[in-house]
């Protein structure tokens, strides 16, 4: 078993795939990255896991009529 040390994400590091994600520019998804940063702490493995439950109570979604 081999130990990973994984470092905290900065609000930027987590705005990256939040924006890749929705397909978004940066500049839209800064404020909800800077939640997302603060609500998880900088930790990368809970930002999956808040994105995950997000998607899954709807409040993150793709609406295919309004991009």
């Amino acid at each position: 078993m081999e130990t990973i040390q994984l470092e905290s994400m900065s609000p930027e590091g987590v705005d990256d795939p939040i924006s890749e994600t929705l397909h978004l520019s940066p500049r839209i998804t800064c404020p909800l990255s800077s939640v997302l940063h603060r609500k998880m702490s900088g930790n990368p493995l809970f930002l999956r896991q808040l994105l995950n439950l997000l998607t899954e109570q709807g409040y993150i979604y793709i609406d295919m009529v309004q991009h």
